[in-house]
C-alpha cells in the first residue's frame, strides 16, 4: 500500500511537471517580442535549424530561439527550413514564421518593364524594385547572355517587356537572364528558325523589330511599318526613322528639332543607310513577328496621322500630300 502510494505520488509530479513544461512551452510559443517588426530576413544555406532561431531572435521576428526550435522538432520541420529571402512579422508568430521558412515562401518583387523600353530605362525599372542599381544591372546587360544564345554582348532588344516576379535575393544577372529567357520563349522555336533563314539574322530582325516597336502603336499596322522599312532598304534608302534619332539622343527626347536629326550618331537613320548597328528597344511579339513576316507591299513611307494610326504612301509626292492633309487636319483644331 504504502509502495502503491508512492507510485501514485510519483506519477501525479510526472503529470504535474508535464503538465508545467507544456504551459511554459506554449506560452513561450505564443510569446512575441515588443515592439513588432517586420524584417528583412535572408536564411543562407546549409543553415541550421538552431542556427535559423538564433538569426530570427536577433533580428526580432522571434522573442527567443529555443522555443522556435523546440516547436519545428516536435512539429516534424527541423532540417526542412528553406534557405533564401523573407520578408517576416513578428506578429505572425512562431508558427506562422516555421510555416513560412519550411514551404519556402521567400520575398518576391514584382516589377513590370513596358514594351519598347530600351536597357536604360529597363535599368531604371530595376533600380525602382529595388533589386539593385541601375548601373549593376547595366553592367550584367555588357557581359552578354550566360547561356549564349544572343549574338552580340550587347542585350539592347533582348530584354522583353513583360511583368516579372523574382526572389528578393536575385541579383542583376538572375534579371537579366530572366528577361533574355522571355524573349526566346515568346520567339520560339518557329521565330528563331525565320531569323536564321538565308538573308537572314537574329541581330537584324530584332534590329528592325525595335524600330517598329517604337513607330507603331496598332498591332495591326505593324506589318505595314516593317514592309516599308524592309522596301526602303531594298532599294537603298535610308530608314529615316525618328526613333532611331531618339535614341541615339538618349532616349528622353519628346520632339525632335532639324538639328536633331543631324546628330552624328551610326544610330541615326536619317544620315546612315541600312540598319543602325543593332537594336534601339525591346520589341514585343508583334512587332518581332512583324519583323519576320512583314505585309507585301509597295509602300515607301508613312505618316503618323496624330491618333496613333498612320497614313502609308508608295511614292513621295502621296507621302507629301498625306502631310499636308494632316497638318490640315490640325491647323483645323
Amino acid at each position: 500500500m504504502k509502495k502503491g502510494l508512492i507510485v501514485l505520488v510519483l506519477v501525479a509530479a510526472v503529470v504535474a511537471a508535464g503538465a508545467a513544461v507544456y504551459k511554459y512551452y506554449e506560452a513561450a510559443i505564443k510569446r512575441k517580442p515588443e515592439p513588432a517588426v517586420t524584417k528583412t530576413v535572408v536564411v543562407p544555406p546549409g543553415y541550421t535549424t538552431a542556427e535559423i532561431a538564433t538569426l530570427l531572435a536577433e533580428d526580432g521576428v522571434i522573442a527567443d530561439a529555443s522555443p522556435f526550435v523546440w516547436y519545428c522538432r516536435l512539429n516534424g520541420l527541423d532540417g526542412k527550413l528553406q534557405a533564401g529571402e523573407y520578408v517576416l512579422s513578428s506578429e505572425d508568430g512562431i508558427p506562422a514564421v516555421a510555416a513560412a521558412l519550411a514551404a519556402g515562401r521567400v520575398h518576391v518583387v514584382k516589377f513590370t518593364v513596358p514594351e519598347g523600353y530600351d536597357k536604360r530605362k529597363t535599368a531604371r525599372v530595376v533600380e525602382a524594385a529595388g533589386i539593385c542599381s541601375a548601373e549593376e544591372f547595366l553592367e550584367a546587360c555588357r557581359r552578354g547572355d550566360p547561356r549564349g544564345r544572343v549574338p552580340t554582348d550587347d542585350l539592347e532588344g533582348y530584354l522583353f517587356g513583360d511583368t516579372y516576379e523574382i526572389n528578393g535575393d536575385a541579383g542583376p544577372e538572375d534579371v537579366v537572364a530572366t528577361m533574355v529567357d522571355r524573349f526566346f520563349e515568346v520567339l520560339g522555336p518557329d521565330g528563331l528558325a525565320r531569323a536564321g533563314e538565308p538573308g537572314r539574322s537574329l541581330q537584324d530582325a530584332v534590329t528592325l523589330a525595335s524600330i517598329v516597336e517604337r513607330e507603331a502603336l496598332l498591332d495591326e499596322e505593324r506589318p505595314l511599318v516593317a514592309s516599308v522599312f524592309y522596301n526602303r532598304l531594298a532599294r537603298g534608302m535610308r530608314l529615316e526613322s525618328c526613333a532611331t534619332v531618339i535614341y541615339a539622343l538618349g532616349g528622353d527626347v519628346d520632339r525632335l528639332t532639324i538639328q536633331d536629326l543631324k546628330v552624328d550618331s551610326p544610330y541615326n537613320t536619317y544620315i546612315h543607310a541600312g540598319l543602325p548597328p543593332g537594336p534601339i528597344s525591346s520589341p514585343g511579339r508583334a512587332s518581332l513577328m512583324a519583323a519576320l513576316d512583314p505585309a507585301q507591299t509597295d509602300y515607301l513611307f508613312f505618316v503618323s496621322n496624330g491618333d496613333g494610326s498612320h497614313t502609308f504612301s508608295k511614292t513621295l509626292r502621296g507621302h507629301l500630300a498625306a502631310r499636308a492633309e494632316k497638318n490640315k487636319k490640325l491647323g483645323k483644331r
